[in-house]
């Protein structure tokens, strides 16, 4: 910051430049040099970085992507895939859990294509340790993910 200040300012060396700093007319150009970076700084955040979201990674996931009674996939840590409706899920300082309604578990041939949906009750919670990935499905996906 100093040295931009000293180049404007036209001081080349420290002494000098620290017994200008409180000078009127070096402070004013402090104040706007200033004032100019955080302009300059402001229109790069707001026109690169539109698609960055600050903040905790579950919780921008399920508040774009999921909402309550919306098809989800659930891959655990041990391998099992589970398709089912989002019942609730947990955010914020909460953990993140998932309850799952009417919960299926996905067997797969050793291509990927889905053979089997084997119904596991009327709901099935799962835990932060037992999730690996999460998948949004959009009705199309749904139908496209179920055996033949």
């Amino acid at each position: 910051m100093y040295s931009f200040y000293g180049w404007v300012a036209g001081i080349g060396s420290i002494d000098a430049l620290s017994g200008s700093i409180f000078q009127p007319i070096y402070l004013a150009t402090l104040i706007v040099a200033v004032i100019l970076s955080a302009i300059i700084g402001s229109l790069v955040k707001m026109g690169f970085r539109k698609t960055v979201e600050a903040g905790d990674v579950w919780d921008g996931f399920c508040k774009d992507h999921v909402a309550v009674a919306d098809w989800i996939m659930v891959y655990t840590q041990d391998g099992l895939e589970y398709k089912g409706r989002l019942a609730s899920y947990g955010f914020g300082e909460s953990k993140k859990e998932i309850n799952m309604i009417d919960p299926k578990l996905i067997l797969r041939d050793r291509t990927g294509k889905a053979e089997r949906e084997i119904p596991c009750g009327q709901g099935m919670v799962f835990t932060e340790g037992d999730i690996r990935r999460i998948a949004a499905l959009t009705s199309g996906q749904v139908k496209e993910s179920a055996p033949a």
